[in-house]
């Protein structure tokens, strides 16, 4: 796996090993983690997700999900995109 992957998912949280989160000797902080911004923005999204299935009378709507897991795909390769310009930037210096 390349190192923009492994950093991008100890951001996000997907991993369960602590010693995953040490990358390269950094510790990479998971963003969601209780009461950072991310969790807290990811805990609105999930409940107007539930707002939304009970208005619509169901357990789970396929365009949501969708939608939620779209959102998921973009920010991952904006910032996977904004970790490999730090790299080139950081090597111009």
């Amino acid at each position: 796996m390349k190192l923009v992957e492994n950093v991008y998912e100890a951001v996000c949280g997907e991993y369960a090993d602590e010693a995953d989160y040490v990358i390269q000797n950094v510790r990479i902080e998971n963003e969601f983690e209780e009461g950072k911004p991310c969790s807290e923005a990811y805990k609105q999204v999930y409940a107007a997700n539930r707002r939304l299935c009970e208005r619509l009378g169901v357990d789970e709507d396929p365009d949501v999900e969708m939608i939620i897991d779209s959102m998921f795909a973009i920010t991952r390769a904006v910032g996977e995109k904004m970790f490999e310009y730090g790299a080139v930037y950081e090597k111009e210096k």
